[in-house]
């Protein structure tokens, strides 16, 4: 339990400190294609902050996904845009830093929308190492709740 506590506080620290609170909106398609939302020549761009969601899988995995939380109708006005500007397809949308960074999703107060996910499993490690977990990516679609 310890070691959870220690995890979620490190990466809160990391993350307030690497992460910027503004971030770009894109739109992503389920096959992972995406484009840049553009309104009035400019790039779509929220402000908001970092949260995390744990959540344990059995005793020894547990699974994080790193999530932008922004308003719920900021969400619903960019997947609206999204799907007018690049078509039914389109159904995201997302956060990204840049063209070269990953995609993440949107949330609030731990509801996520979806979208095409990063998510990490992390493997308990022994208690007699010094090591951190173990913690795997995959990327997967998170349908909506």
């Amino acid at each position: 339990m310890i070691k959870i506590l220690l995890f979620i506080l490190s990466n809160i620290f990391i993350m307030n400190e690497v992460y910027a609170e503004e971030i770009y909106v894109i739109c992503t398609s389920r096959n992972k294609s995406w484009n840049w939302l553009v309104i009035n020549n400019q790039f779509v761009s929220v402000n908001g902050e970092w949260q995390s969601q744990y959540a344990n899988i059995n005793e020894d995995i547990y699974r994080v996904i790193n999530y932008f939380q922004i308003e719920e109708d900021k969400v619903i006005e960019f997947q609206s845009e999204c799907q007018k500007q690049f078509g039914p397809s389109f159904l995201y949308a997302q956060a990204a830093y840049s063209k070269f960074s990953g995609w993440f999703l949107f949330g609030k107060e731990r509801k996520l929308f979806a979208g095409v996910a990063k998510i990490s499993y992390c493997f308990f490690t022994s208690q007699q190492t010094d090591s951190s977990d173990m913690c795997v990516p995959r990327t997967k679609i998170i349908e909506p709740l």
